[in-house]
């Protein structure tokens, strides 16, 4: 079976395109039956310093973890050919096992980055606030993106409730995701801290001693929260890329009371 292909595409710098990419191979290697590729696409990716960029120092903290090859890859391309042999198995026999490619891809809509979007089954613009996402939505307009889903991911400040509206009237290339990527500087850090697991059983390990009440644990509660988030937003990638959408639920407003039920006389019909 073919992997799916998740995209991170948006062309503004620091949108939090690699922080989400990240953070979702992260939950989604969480379980042995789950196996991710991540595909560097960025700019860095094509130096020859790639070996300090942020997914590959990534990578070898999540090794140290306990993530075997088998269950997460990370590559660099540099070239539309070295991304289209990556994707076709040529040059890893055991990529068709693979359940999902995310690809990571840079703050330039350049010709690496629009051959990778007429490879994907979705698409995802990460933004941090609302002017960053209509500069992206406006971008992205302008993009030949043929039959491929586009959805808007909310980061940072951008996760705010009262953000929402603004949010998905400022996104109009595309729908925005329900759930988003909290501002933390765990996840900031994530590239020196790893898997999500790991990060998740430090501070356990650190915070752990104090009582449940005791605000010594704000930290702990605080990434449990984050972790908790993120993986909703996993769920509803997956539901996406299944041709499902989750929206909004508006509260339903009757037009008259409900009559109490009296024991002593008939039940009202």
């Amino acid at each position: 079976m073919r992997p799916r292909i998740v995209t991170f595409l948006a062309p503004e710098v620091g949108a939090g395109r690699t922080t989400a990419a990240m953070a979702l191979a992260s939950t989604l290697t969480k379980g042995r039956d789950s196996s991710v590729v991540v595909i560097d696409a960025t700019p860095k990716a094509r130096c020859v310093s790639s070996r300090s960029a942020c997914l590959t120092r990534w990578q070898q903290h999540i090794k140290r973890h306990g993530a075997t090859i088998d269950h997460l890859t990370v590559y660099h391309v540099s070239s539309v050919k070295e991304l289209t042999d990556i994707i076709e198995g040529k040059v890893d026999e055991r990529l068709p096992s693979f359940a999902t490619i995310l690809i990571d891809t840079g703050a330039q809509a350049d010709d690496l980055a629009l051959s990778v979007v007429q490879r994907s089954d979705i698409l995802i613009a990460p933004f941090m606030d609302t002017t960053v996402a209509r500069k992206i939505s406006a971008v992205l307009e302008g993009i030949d993106i043929g039959d491929v889903p586009l959805y808007g991911l909310k980061c940072g400040d951008a996760c705010k409730e009262a953000e929402h509206p603004d949010a998905v009237a400022a996104f109009k290339a595309g729908h925005v995701l329900l759930h988003g990527l909290p501002r933390s500087p765990l996840l900031a850090n994530m590239s020196n801290g790893g898997h999500l697991l790991s990060m998740h059983i430090a501070l356990n390990w650190k915070y752990a001693r104090y009582p449940q009440t005791d605000p010594a644990r704000k930290p702990l509660r605080d990434f449990i929260k984050i972790k908790s988030e993120i993986g909703c937003l996993a769920n509803e990638i997956g539901l996406a890329l299944d041709g499902y959408e989750l929206r909004r639920r508006e509260p339903f407003q009757r037009q008259e009371p409900i009559s109490v039920y009296n024991p002593s006389g008939p039940i009202p019909t």
